[in-house]
């Protein structure tokens, strides 16, 4: 998938989380996640939240910066893009009318407290933009990272459905954005790295 085709999708998914098209299928998905519920999924899903915490994925982006800038230079600091994106993901979370699951159904455990913006709205999953725009910036296009990659954004799209902290559409929703702003970012990304300043 590129760029362009992914701000489609999610310029689509959105459109239709807008008009309400997903509810019937995120009730669902949601109402089948929560049939499965015991304590272990909800310590695993848990830890999950943690490595998806902003300030977790934030300080993962600075470092992959500030290494990839001393190597190549100023190209090696679109791993701040994670900020960029991450600001589109609150905005859309105060505009656009797709309610938060329900508050009864939440199994977080809040193993380590964080810093929570709190928006009236819940698309799309800032757990899943993040876990993603990493995952697609700095796997190699080779087949075993990207499987590996591919199974820990699913992990964390997973736990969010299953913890009632987010909806499918919500987690669709992430991943989209996340690698709207990923995928421009690879080339000089891995050019930084290949370079010898």
């Amino acid at each position: 998938m590129n760029a362009a085709l992914a701000a489609v999708a999610f310029l689509a998914l959105s459109v239709a989380v807008a008009l309400g098209l997903t509810r019937s299928i995120d009730a669902a998905t949601l109402d089948a996640f929560q049939r499965a519920a015991n304590p272990v999924l909800d310590l695993v899903g848990s830890i999950l939240t943690v490595f998806g915490h902003f300030e977790v994925t934030a300080l993962v982006a600075i470092a992959l910066a500030a290494i990839a800038w001393r190597r190549g230079g100023i190209s090696g600091t679109v791993p701040l893009l994670l900020f960029v994106a991450v600001a589109v993901e609150l905005a859309l979370k105060l505009v656009l009318t797709q309610p938060l699951p329900p508050s009864p159904l939440d199994r977080d455990l809040g193993l380590i407290p964080n810093a929570n913006v709190d928006t009236p709205f819940s698309f799309p999953s800032g757990h899943v933009l993040r876990a993603t725009f990493l995952a697609a910036l700095v796997t190699p296009a080779r087949m075993p990272w990207i499987a590996l990659a591919v199974v820990l954004v699913l992990a964390m799209a997973i736990s969010r459905i299953y913890l009632a902290e987010h909806w499918l559409s919500d987690t669709l929703g992430g991943a989209l954005l996340g690698l709207v702003f990923a995928l421009p970012a690879r080339p000089p990304y891995f050019d930084a790295w290949r370079r010898v300043r």
